[in-house]
């Protein structure tokens, strides 16, 4: 089997020479989005079976759910908030993009029946599914159609994508950071600088799209005298430094964000220690975290060796975009390799695209679609009231 040949060897943010439509195949990347919610809810209903969870929409809104609900609901709680920490788990740990745009469907659909819990289920899931998308015509500037879809595709089975099914923040976050992706590619500055704002008011993460864009930026300035494309990493981090700014006139303190999450969640630097100790433990099987960890390294083992074996290289703006995502969860303690947060580097399925065609891409969705109710079994075991 052989790899699809990239469209062009032009520059890595060089016009697509084909027009990036995808409308014939939108309807197979949306149907299988579909069939991994599937898969995924069929692993939380078996849980909430066989742990008695009532009723079973909580069986879908475990452990951050809860908080991001309950933001969208009632605003931040300052209960807790001290000017010399340590600091609780506070829920002005979490960003506020994703709870605001809950809270405008919310209120908008209201009328309708609709709750906050539902509202913040459609905007994750509907998000996710503009994301694979997306996800989709970024390829597309590259690669053939085939590539593009098969690339979306396994986005969409990737077992950090269970949490579509969930009241995470995570389907929001991806649907920025991949228009972040595409307007770069097509030298949109401005939109690329505001979806990388937007990125950084959905999750902290974010801020490593403003490094990304820097060096995107000096490089089109060296290169072509661009000097538009400033204007993206300036606008990138306003998303993260305007909540930083907000938590500031609110509970007075510079610094909130960072004490909560570091004395409240255990969140710091490490360089991986922490990480090390867990996949090096005893007994990993006894927690489903530590396997979802160990899931997560077996991705990434096994996208290396596609590349090695297959020789498949990435652009230098989807490898960049890559390391931004993942060398900051070598560093970070309590993070790790799990799925849900190597969902944002989507590249890496890229290379599983091009290195797997026919049936032996049929096997690894089947593959991941299983992992997929596995991993709905895990999160559905850890629910919050």
């Amino acid at each position: 089997m052989t790899a699809e040949a990239p469209v062009a060897s032009a520059p890595d943010h060089a016009p697509a020479k084909r027009p990036s439509r995808l409308t014939g195949s939108t309807a197979r990347i949306s149907a299988t989005y579909v069939l991994g919610l599937l898969a995924t809810s069929a692993g939380v209903v078996a849980q909430a079976n066989r742990s008695h969870i009532s009723p079973l929409s909580k069986a879908f809104r475990p452990w951050d759910s809860g908080f991001y609900v309950g933001i969208a609901a009632h605003g931040y709680d300052f209960t807790y908030v001290t000017q010399h920490g340590p600091e609780r788990q506070n829920n002005t740990a979490f960003f506020p993009g994703y709870p605001l745009l809950v809270r405008a469907l919310g209120d908008l659909l209201g009328w309708a029946g609709l709750t906050m819990r539902g509202a913040a289920w459609a905007v994750n899931a509907g998000c996710g599914l503009a994301a694979v998308l997306v996800i989709a015509a970024v390829v597309r500037h590259w690669y053939d159609e085939p590539v593009a879809v098969r690339t979306a595709q396994a986005v969409a089975l990737f077992p950090g994508s269970a949490v579509f099914v969930l009241t995470y923040a995570e389907g929001l976050f991806l649907l920025m950071a991949s228009a972040c992706v595409l307007a770069v590619s097509r030298r949109q500055w401005w939109w690329a600088g505001l979806a990388a704002l937007a990125a950084g008011g959905v999750r902290a993460n974010g801020l490593y799209l403003s490094a990304l864009l820097a060096v995107v930026a000096v490089h089109a300035v060296w290169t072509r005298r661009n000097w538009l494309s400033l204007v993206a990493p300036l606008l990138a981090p306003l998303g993260f430094l305007g909540y930083q700014a907000y938590l500031w006139q609110a509970t007075g303190r510079w610094d909130e964000w960072f004490a909560v999450e570091h004395y409240g969640w255990r969140q710091r630097t490490d360089f991986g220690a922490e990480t090390v100790r867990v996949l090096t433990g005893g007994h990993p099987m006894r927690s489903g975290l530590l396997v979802l960890q160990l899931v997560g390294v077996g991705c990434l083992l096994l996208v290396a060796v596609l590349a090695l074996v297959r020789r498949v290289k990435l652009p230098g703006l989807l490898l960049g975009y890559t390391a931004a995502m993942i060398l900051p969860l070598l560093l970070a303690a309590r993070l790790g390799m799990r799925p849900r947060f190597l969902l944002t580097a989507f590249p890496l399925m890229l290379v599983v695209a091009q290195a797997l065609r026919s049936y032996a891409f049929a096997a690894y969705c089947l593959i991941s679609t299983v992992g997929l109710t596995w991993s709905g079994w895990v999160y559905a075991g850890h629910w919050s009231p």
